[in-house]
């Protein structure tokens, strides 16, 4: 059934780029447009040679799809783990970067236009913040370890028991007066 289509017509289909999926950014709905139109000329025009019922346009649209996808599975390389970022990490490049940069900056000057200041605390905290907050289930599911000098520590999987031992080492524990006021 494939006979038909040849390796050329499937590199001419993969050079159109993939389908994009989500909702695309103004520049992503321009180059869909212009693959679009070149996957609707490449589908008329293989209906017309293929001169065959058999084989519409819509048949030949997924039957290419099929086969980038076989070949791209084809040339695949098997890739060392170490290339991949960890599990539940991302890597940001230069156009997500970007936008990610906008959308923080974006928020900050909303946050500042409303006298909200900032404040920041290391990545690692101690294991026994998280225990008391959530039990050893959530120390299960963390990146723990002891560092250098025997301290059981984790990579601070969220913000609020950091921030609530912020305000603590802030207060006077005898009295519970607030010596410095923290963005709560």
């Amino acid at each position: 059934m494939t006979s038909l289509i040849t390796s050329e017509h499937v590199k001419e289909w993969a050079s159109f780029g993939p389908k994009l999926k989500g909702k695309p950014t103004p520049e992503q709905q321009v180059a869909a447009k212009e693959r679009k139109e070149k996957c609707t000329e490449m589908k008329k025009r293989l209906h017309e040679q293929f001169n065959s019922p058999e084989w519409s346009e819509k048949k030949i649209e997924k039957e290419l799809d099929r086969l980038v996808e076989e070949s791209a599975q084809e040339d695949a390389v098997e890739r060392p783990a170490y290339l991949d970022a960890p599990q539940g990490t991302r890597d940001f490049y230069p156009p997500e970067m970007q936008i990610r940069n906008w959308l923080f900056g974006t928020m900050r000057e909303t946050a500042l236009a409303f006298c909200f200041t900032e404040y920041d605390a290391p990545v690692l905290e101690h294991v026994e913040l998280y225990q008391r907050k959530a039990g050893e289930e959530i120390v299960d599911q963390m990146y723990a370890f002891k560092d250098k000098e025997g301290d059981h520590v984790t990579l601070r999987p969220e913000m609020t028991p950091t921030l609530a031992r912020m305000v603590l080492n802030k207060t006077n524990l005898q009295t519970g007066e607030v010596r410095l006021t923290l963005p709560l």
